[in-house]
């Protein structure tokens, strides 16, 4: 069972990105199979790799649709994207150095509430500027 699913009330309208943001949600879910794993904190220091080096590719490829569009708000949507890969690699460093010290759950709840609000709150406020792609 996964722990989010993707809501179609979540599309930006550019399939590109919707499969991205989709992406990300399977990441998150992977995040909370690994709650149940007897290797729990080395599944969850993969995940941390995979979910910076694919947020890394999605936010240059959305900020990429953003400047080519004109989007207004794209310097604060892209330092919003810089804090995001500055937190998730914070946290991949505290697993290489700790393992203990990161949980998955709260990695988990982190996340989740990062990337639905994040695509409610900002990413759904450039839709009609992308709605042509």
């Amino acid at each position: 069972m996964a722990y989010l699913e993707w809501q179609p009330n979540l599309s930006v309208g550019v399939t590109e990105l919707d499969e991205h943001h989709k992406q990300l949600v399977a990441l998150i879910n992977q995040v909370y199979d690994s709650l149940a794993a007897v290797d729990q904190q080395e599944r969850l220091a993969r995940v941390l790799n995979d979910l910076v080096a694919y947020t890394r590719f999605h936010f240059d490829r959305e900020e990429h649709y953003l400047r080519v569009n004109g989007y207004p708000d794209y310097n604060s949507h892209r330092a919003a994207h810089a804090a995001l890969v500055q937190q998730v690699m914070e946290l991949q460093d505290r697993i290489n150095r700790d393992p203990a010290s990161v949980k998955a759950m709260d990695t988990m709840d982190f996340l989740s509430r990062w990337l639905i609000q994040h695509i409610v709150g900002q990413d759904l406020k450039y839709k009609s500027y992308l709605a042509k792609e």
